[in-house]
């Protein structure tokens, strides 16, 4: 199998023209495309066989469509910091990981719950494959409490929240002793 090329279409997204962020790959026989497509399917890629655009039109009268850049899903709980769209979003994750094969998941904005973040992990190391975590916000905080942090990948946290991951004695980020920064500290004496 010898493909001729690979493009990158910078158009905006039409029906006829699938959409914006899509490659081709371009082959010289049908025989090739079919072999590629099984191959590719079996790996888990979505592509769509279909005719090339005018611009590319060589030999082959197929091309492979398939996503450059994979679109991200998301799943949003509102909270008003009761922590009861948490506890949903929790509840529903438990439950819904085991039929997702994601890449990578990122928490974000979480409010922290040591038992619901044990439930998560448990249910992510029963994937097929482990994803990518990472942790922001609250979920840091909760990985950190929960002495399971090098279940993650990465850490995205801003200065406040780094202090706190670095401070091994800091059981929650009001208490954090600020050594990172000593001159952004502002000692309080009584």
């Amino acid at each position: 199998m010898s493909p001729l090329g690979f493009l990158k279409r910078n158009q905006p997204e039409t029906e006829e023209r699938g959409r914006a962020d899509c490659g081709f790959l371009v082959f010289e026989n049908t025989s090739e495309v079919i072999q590629a497509e099984k191959l590719l399917k079996k790996m888990g890629w979505k592509t769509r066989v279909m005719g090339p655009p005018p611009e590319i039109r060589k030999g082959c009268d197929l091309v492979i469509e398939f996503p450059l850049i994979e679109e991200p899903f998301c799943y949003l709980a509102g909270d008003i910091g009761r922590g009861d769209g948490s506890e949903k979003l929790y509840q529903y994750l438990v439950q819904d990981l085991k039929g997702t094969d994601f890449h990578t998941i990122v928490f974000h904005y979480l409010q922290p719950h040591i038992g619901w973040h044990s439930r998560i992990l448990s249910a992510i190391q029963k994937l097929a494959k482990k994803p990518i975590l990472i942790a922001d916000a609250g979920f840091m905080y909760v990985a950190k409490m929960s002495g399971r942090s090098n279940a993650y990948d990465l850490f995205t946290p801003d200065i406040g929240e780094l202090a706190f991951l670095a401070d091994e004695l800091a059981p929650h980020p009001f208490y954090t002793r600020g050594f990172l920064l000593p001159e952004f500290c502002i000692k309080i004496t009584f």
